[in-house]
């Protein structure tokens, strides 16, 4: 049998427990894929500050995929950027993206930098694994009809975007300064999983940008990248 070990309330089971670190001040809830389900995410939060830690530091961590395929993407982004810490109640939140913030962030970029916004690009992958629902989302509460023209399509979703990111940065902006993964004690957090059987460098040495190459390689990385990794995830 594995080692069982309590933190708090809960029972914690599985290999190599019984070495298992965790810093005995801090209590870390981890919130993963909401995907546009704001009202359920909004629940999570509320019930996660309805949980007691006395004296321990209260840490949030998002492991992404806030947007797509739900029907209040950007709900998601406010109840995430504006109001977690008070509903959770949060000393501190770490955002860590997604597949989907990725792709929403180069298809972004590629129309901000009138980029190609073709097939097989970054911002077609968006589209067709959710983004289009967003947009759909935006183009009805902004009460107009779609641009014809791609880039101009996307650049104002992105105004309606850019408004709900904290401070001046703009979504991508702001994507782009999240970190590949979090760790705290022996715990280790990231969105999608990493390479087992390998350093965990050879995960997170990946960049953000690299996680949807155009090229023959697309295969291997998915089978590698910390945001996309599905199969044999674990180390």
């Amino acid at each position: 049998r594995f080692p069982m070990h309590y933190t708090s309330r809960f029972p914690v089971t599985g290999p190599g427990l019984s070495n298992f670190s965790f810093p005995a001040d801090q209590a870390l809830m981890v919130v993963g894929d909401s995907h546009g389900q704001s009202a359920a995410l909004r629940d999570m939060l509320d019930g996660l500050g309805r949980f007691v830690t006395p004296g321990k530091h209260r840490h949030l961590v998002f492991l992404g995929d806030f947007v797509d395929r739900g029907p209040d993407s950007a709900g998601c982004l406010q109840a995430a950027f504006h109001e977690a810490a008070d509903r959770a109640g949060a000393d501190e939140v770490t955002y860590l993206p997604g597949n989907h913030e990725l792709l929403m962030a180069d298809a972004l970029e590629a129309a901000r930098d009138g980029l190609n916004m073709g097939s097989r690009t970054p911002a077609e992958c968006w589209s067709m694994n959710g983004g289009a629902s967003f947009l759909v989302e935006e183009y009805k509460k902004m009460g107009i009809d779609m641009p014809k023209d791609s880039h101009e399509i996307v650049n104002k979703f992105a105004t309606n975007i850019d408004a709900i990111t904290p401070g001046d940065m703009s979504f991508a902006e702001f994507v782009r300064s999240w970190p590949s993964h979090f760790r705290m004690g022996d715990v280790l957090c990231v969105h999608a999983g990493i390479t087992p059987k390998k350093p965990h460098e050879y995960t997170f040495e990946l960049t953000q940008k690299e996680h949807f190459p155009q090229s023959v390689m697309r295969d291997e990385l998915s089978q590698r990248h910390w945001a996309w990794i599905r199969d044999k995830f674990l180390a």
